[in-house]
């Protein structure tokens, strides 16, 4: 549930999906508490819409954002964790470029990353894989 000056917000309250995105961004700390590190993040092939980082657990945060019901969500999902797994420089490297710190590999948690979806819908095997 996303909130805006007390009132739940719906998906008709985006007008697109980086609205949204935006929108989420701009409150992640207030949403979820995690720090935002940046937006629209490419590796490799691939483009993150946006990477987050958890102080409590020291561990990445990939937000992945959907404006429309997308059979596809999960298995991206999987497809970005493993990225995020085989390339942790380029993580630990972006999140030092952007909030000036200076982290090692091993400073992170690794076996706490996470992959987060933020769908108006989810599928019944979308549910159930996750």
């Amino acid at each position: 549930m996303i909130l805006q000056k007390n009132r739940k917000l719906k998906q008709n309250d985006f007008k697109n999906e980086k609205e949204l995105q935006t929108y989420f961004e701009m409150n992640l700390k207030m949403i979820l508490n995690y720090t935002f590190i940046d937006t629209e993040v490419t590796v490799g092939n691939f483009r993150i819409d946006t990477l987050a980082f958890d102080d409590e657990t020291k561990s990445f945060r990939i937000i992945e954002y959907k404006n429309v019901r997308n059979h596809s969500l999960v298995d991206q999902g999987y497809t970005y964790l493993k990225l995020l797994l085989e390339r942790k420089a380029d993580f630990v490297l972006k999140y030092n470029e952007k909030a000036n710190k200076n982290l090692k590999i091993s400073d992170i948690d690794w076996s706490q990353s996470r992959i987060i979806f933020v769908s108006p819908v989810y599928t019944t095997y979308q549910l159930n894989a996750t």
